[in-house]
């Protein structure tokens, strides 16, 4: 097993891939003003949390991509259970900086916890020309949210996302960009607990004893990265981001 593959297995059966909050999604998307049943795209989707609830909320047409065939493959199922809107959400296996629409088609672009993996800068240049005038993107963004950043925690981060900047940054690229700023908020520590790492803390638990080198060691990065936040969470977090495009 490969690492990319490890990291998959530790988070299939997941509820979510990375922490998030539902009703801050909601106020997120709600400060961008889309238009009733918009075209919707959720990039770095994973299995399809968001994109289900975009759908449900929204009436919304949520193209959900994801470059982990995996994730995409439990998106499928899970449609299959949810039939009211199975028909309103598209997996698709592809690369979130180039989803298959055509440029000012959509009215929304979602991605929770996915930009910083192909870089912020260039997820938010990619995905602009892709929105109409007037549409909007939410996004979420992990920033130090002040001058205090504990030794252990920045050099866990200088691994893991050398780029991390503050929330200030975060704005900054959005701007250069061409997306203007909306409104943003701070995701609450007890949300990354409740929506990703207590249920993360139980997959492990799960398949620990049978392990692999690669698993056992996907594993040991989740349990530090945990143990970072446990200790940290007031330096450092996840800012939800609401754009629109001029």
């Amino acid at each position: 097993m490969s690492a990319v593959e490890a990291l998959i297995r530790l988070h299939l059966d997941t509820p979510r891939q990375g922490p998030g909050d539902p009703a801050l999604l909601d106020r997120m998307v709600a400060a961008v003003k889309p238009p009733f049943a918009p075209q919707v795209a959720d990039l770095g989707c994973g299995t399809g949390a968001t994109a289900i609830r975009l759908a449900e909320r929204l009436g919304a047409s949520v193209l959900a991509v994801d470059a982990a065939a995996p994730f995409i493959a439990a998106l499928a199922d899970r449609l299959e259970a949810q039939r009211p809107v199975a028909g309103r959400v598209t997996p698709v296996l592809g690369d979130m900086l180039a989803p298959p629409v055509a440029p000012g088609s959509l009215d929304l672009i979602v991605s929770e916890g996915a930009a910083y993996a192909v870089g912020f800068e260039t997820a938010l240049a990619a995905w602009r020309p892709l929105v109409r005038p007037g549409g909007g993107c939410v996004v979420s963004e992990c920033v130090w949210w002040g001058a205090d950043r504990p030794a252990e925690a920045a050099g866990f981060w200088a691994e893991g996302y050398p780029g991390m900047g503050s929330v200030a940054d975060a704005l900054a690229a959005a701007e250069q960009a061409g997306w203007r700023f909306a409104a943003a908020e701070r995701l609450p520590a007890a949300a990354w607990w409740t929506s990703y790492y207590d249920p993360l803390r139980a997959r492990i638990a799960a398949l620990k004893p049978g392990a692999d080198k690669a698993l056992a060691e996907a594993i040991a990065e989740s349990e530090r990265e945990m143990a970072v936040f446990e200790r940290f969470s007031d330096a450092y977090g996840y800012v939800l981001l609401a754009l629109v495009a001029p």
